[in-house]
């Protein structure tokens, strides 16, 4: 019997829309977001839903995915992220 292979946790399988929420005002944070997924060399998709909630959906490889997470969960000066919930991949 053979085993399949583990799937490439670098090769993107799909965009994964990321729910941040919290005291997200601060329209810089959109820049802030934006210019972390570059650096990441992610691409990403930004919805303000509302002064509270975001939906960013980013594409990339997963080890990228879980760094651009982390940076948002600490976020820039002025924004206080309380949770960022990952939805199914799309």
């Amino acid at each position: 019997m053979t085993r399949a292979a583990d799937p490439d946790p670098f090769r993107p399988a799909g965009a994964v829309p990321l729910l941040i929420t919290g005291s997200l005002a601060d329209d810089g944070f959109l820049d802030w977001i934006r210019h972390r997924a570059g650096v990441l060399d992610l691409q990403a998709e930004i919805r303000r839903l509302s002064p509270t909630a975001i939906r960013v959906t980013v594409a990339g490889p997963d080890p990228l995915i879980w760094a651009m997470e982390a940076a948002c969960s600490l976020g820039p000066a002025g924004v206080l992220v309380e949770d960022i919930a990952r939805e199914p991949r799309q």
